[in-house]
C-alpha cells in the first residue's frame, strides 16, 4: 500500500513540475491551475471504477458457483465444501491428515549391491540420546543431555497464552466421515494448496445431493469458485489500496503547492 501511496503521490509532484515549466515561473498566470492536474484525478478515478466495475461482475459470478454447490450438494457437505473454500483451508490443516511418504532413493553403496531402500535404511545412524544446546547469560553454549521435563515446561510457559490456547482449541475436522476416508482422492496433500478440491468430489453419493445432481454443473463450480473467491478478495484489496492512496496524496497537495508557490516567487 506505501508504495502505491508514493506511486501516485510522486505523478502529481510530476504534474505539477511540468505545469510550471509549461506556464513559467511568474508567466502567463503563474499558478495556473493551482498546480493540481484534474485531468490526471480523473484518471485515477476511473481505474478506481473499473476496479470496482470488475469487482462487482465477479461477485456475480461467485454468488452464481455458490448457488450451484448448494443445489448440488447435500446440506452437510455444502457446509464444509464452502467452509474448506472460504477458509482457503490446506489439504493437511485438519486433524489426523498428513504428507504422503516421499519416494524411495535409489542408492549405491561401495562393495555392496545397488538397490533401491527407504530413508531410514540409507541414512540411518546409532542410536544416541539427542542432545541440545542450552545458553546460558555469562557463559559458552554447553551441550548436555535431553530436555529434562522442567524445561520443557519452561519454555512452554514463555509462550504467548494466545498462541497455546489455539493449538489446543483449533481443530479442523473433515466431515462425513466418509470423506475423511477418502481425503487424499480430492486434495491434493502432496502439493497442499489453499482452498481447492478436486472436481471429482462430485461423484460421491454422501456428499451430493441424489437425483437432483447436475454433474458438469457441480464439477464446474467446485473448480472455479475458489478461482472467483479469490480474485474477490484481490480486487478489494486493489480497491481499498487505491483508495488509501488517492486519500492520502490528496492530502499533501495544499502542501505541494505551497512549496511551488514558494519556489516561483524565488525564481521571479
Amino acid at each position: 500500500m506505501r508504495f502505491s501511496i508514493l506511486l501516485i503521490v510522486g505523478t502529481i509532484m510530476t504534474s505539477m513540475h511540468a505545469q510550471a515549466q509549461y506556464w513559467g515561473y511568474g508567466l502567463q498566470g503563474g499558478l495556473q491551475g493551482c498546480g493540481y492536474d484534474v485531468s490526471q484525478g480523473e484518471e485515477w478515478n476511473k481505474e478506481l471504477g473499473q476496479s470496482k466495475r470488475e469487482l462487482s461482475k465477479e461477485q456475480t459470478n461467485l454468488r452464481k458457483y455458490d448457488a450451484s454447490l448448494r443445489s448440488n450438494f447435500n446440506a452437510e457437505g455444502y457446509s464444509f465444501v464452502k467452509s474448506h473454500f472460504d477458509g482457503q483451508t490446506r489439504c493437511l490443516d485438519y486433524k489426523g491428515q498428513v504428507a504422503p511418504p516421499k519416494a524411495e532413493t535409489k542408492v549405491d553403496v561401495q562393495g555392496a549391491q545397488t538397490g533401491t531402500v527407504g530413508k531410514e535404511a540409507c541414512c540411518a545412524t546409532p542410536s544416541t540420546p539427542p542432545t541440545e544446546t542450552i545458553e546460558k547469560a555469562g557463559s559458552p553454549s554447553k551441550v548436555v543431555g535431553p530436555k529434562s521435563t522442567m524445561m520443557i515446561i519452561l519454555e512452554k510457559s514463555r509462550r504467548p497464552a494466545a498462541v497455546e490456547e489455539a493449538e489446543e482449541t483449533t481443530v479442523l475436522t473433515i466431515e462425513p466421515e466418509q470423506l475423511n476416508k477418502e481425503w487424499g482422492a480430492f486434495c491434493d496433500k502432496v502439493n497442499n494448496p489453499k482452498g481447492r478440491l478436486s472436481a471429482t468430489i462430485c461423484k460421491r453419493p454422501y456428499m451430493t445431493g441424489g437425483s437432483k445432481l447436475n454433474l458438469a454443473d457441480c464439477q464446474s463450480a467446485v473448480l472455479n469458485y475458489p478461482k472467483s473467491f479469490q480474485q474477490v478478495e484481490k480486487l478489494k484489496k486493489e480497491i481499498e489500496i487505491k483508495k488509501e492512496a488517492i486519500k492520502a496524496a490528496k492530502a499533501q497537495i495544499p502542501e505541494m503547492q505551497k512549496s511551488m508557490r514558494e519556489e516561483m516567487m524565488e525564481a521571479r
